[in-house]
């Protein structure tokens, strides 16, 4: 088993949807698996196969004219097989189980590669000290409102000009409901601000919507519930605060 990991400069971004449906075919078909993301005109991408296969594929990956300046980050023989897609389209690699235990197995082999490169690296997966503390210590405040965002659909891109970091946005969302703290977290954008007037850009053109978390929700309710019981089977705390209640001062007449 062949696992190849590189990351390259987007040329065509508008085609990722393209990218991925023209992927998973030719890899089913291959036996390949592997996954792809996309972050600040940036795509990364590991796949994963039997060595004659992923000779073929690799000498495709480099004429293929939709990418540039592809710098290879593996390239190894592994025993083990990672990925359970023909093509898995990541939002955020650092919450990906089956990249996280790719990292965990090879992670150290990324040593050897200069600085720019672990930088680059890390737009994707905190690789660097700085990126890990960074990622370590990020603390959000979450929306007391538990609300999701999830994207339905690509925007047109006939009509719609996409940034690089609004087309990350995009990838994060796409048909996965994803918390408000979970977004900011991501750091896909430098400021909560610029996230923000992402997600307003997104539903102008009408491909975001907005759904409650039910797994929030239904825990709520029952916190409240369990609350309101326990209340009710202690008499002694509920005439506590019948009694508290009545001996309120009343306001002067």
């Amino acid at each position: 088993m062949r696992l190849y990991l590189y990351i390259s400069k987007a040329v065509e971004v508008h085609r990722l949807p393209d990218i991925l449906n023209v992927s998973r075919k030719n890899n089913e078909a291959r036996g390949v698996t592997g996954v792809i993301t996309y972050n600040r005109g940036y795509y990364l991408q590991a796949i994963e196969g039997e060595s004659a296969q992923m000779d073929e594929l690799i000498d495709v990956l480099k004429s293929d004219t939709r990418h540039a300046d592809a710098q290879t980050i593996l390239d190894v023989v592994s025993d083990r097989h990672y990925f359970s897609g023909a093509m898995n389209l990541s939002p955020q690699l650092s919450k990906d189980s089956e990249f996280s235990s790719l990292m965990k197995d090879v992670g150290s082999q990324l040593s050897r590669h200069s600085n720019t490169v672990k930088e680059l690296f890390d737009l994707f997966y905190p690789l660097t000290p700085k990126a890990i503390r960074q990622a370590a210590s990020r603390t959000v405040k979450t929306k007391a409102v538990p609300v999701m965002y999830k994207v339905t659909h690509w925007p047109d891109f006939n009509t719609q000009t996409i940034g690089p970091d609004l087309l990350s946005l995009c990838a994060r969302l796409l048909h996965k409901p994803t918390l408000y703290a979970e977004l900011v977290s991501s750091n896909i954008y430098q400021s909560e601000a610029e996230l923000k007037r992402g997600l307003h850009e997104l539903r102008k053109v009408g491909c975001l919507t907005i759904c409650q978390n039910d797994s929030m929700v239904e825990k709520s309710k029952k916190v409240v519930i369990e609350s309101k019981s326990k209340l009710a089977s202690s008499p002694t705390l509920l005439n506590r605060m019948k009694g508290m209640m009545s001996n309120e001062v009343k306001p002067a007449r």
